[in-house]
């Protein structure tokens, strides 16, 4: 399985900065990580290839098809958890709900994330890394061909920072194809498969 993006430029209307002649393949069982200096249009690049922008050029395929937006999970910075719904009933949104899929079924992704012992907490009583550790179950269990990841670590403490990498290494081992945008050394060393979008 392999995500190809080819010659993909997005330029922002307000400002005309954005990336420009992009050339990706990433390949099913490996990280790929997207490196680059802040600014460089890492995100913009996860927008494009998330179906969020739509690029003024290039082309970006998966098994040979053009990738539909269905077919992706992505993660960015801004991911807020639902204040009232315990830990386990925000990670089953992304199987329906927690009426359709019971807190058991749950349990064996948040124990990915060391989040077992918290699955029936509110997210007001989680630390930044719980929460981001939410988040990111929340979208592995959507289960799509391509996972985009803005800055997985960012933000995170050592014991947070590991957990993350683990599992996203296990992760990609697992499923699909998976990218991510990151300036964490630790993470970069863990990807198999790295591009800079640096101009």
């Amino acid at each position: 399985m392999t995500l190809s993006v080819s010659n993909v430029g997005y330029a922002y209307p307000s400002s005309g900065r954005g990336v420009s002649h992009i050339n990706l393949r990433a390949k099913r069982g490996r990280l790929t990580a997207l490196v680059g200096r802040t600014g460089c249009g890492k995100t913009t690049l996860l927008a494009c290839i998330a179906g969020l922008l739509v690029p003024k050029s290039g082309t970006i395929t998966y098994e040979g098809s053009r990738l539909r937006s269905w077919q992706c999970a992505s993660l960015f910075l801004e991911a807020p958890l639902f204040a009232r719904l315990t830990v386990w009933e925000n990670v089953s949104l992304a199987r329906g709900g927690p009426r359709r899929t019971g807190r058991a079924q749950t349990l064996p992704l948040l124990d990915y994330f060391q989040l077992t012992p918290l699955a029936d907490a509110l997210p007001g009583r989680l630390t930044q890394g719980e929460c981001r550790r939410v988040a990111l179950a929340a979208t592995l269990a959507l289960d799509r061909p391509v996972t985009l990841l803005d800055e997985p670590t960012r933000g995170l403490d050592e014991n947070d920072r590991r957990i993350v990498i683990d599992q996203l290494t296990r992760h990609a081992l697992r499923d699909g194809v998976t990218v991510i945008a990151t300036h964490d050394l630790e993470l970069i060393e863990e990807c198999r498969g790295k591009v800079s979008i640096d101009p």
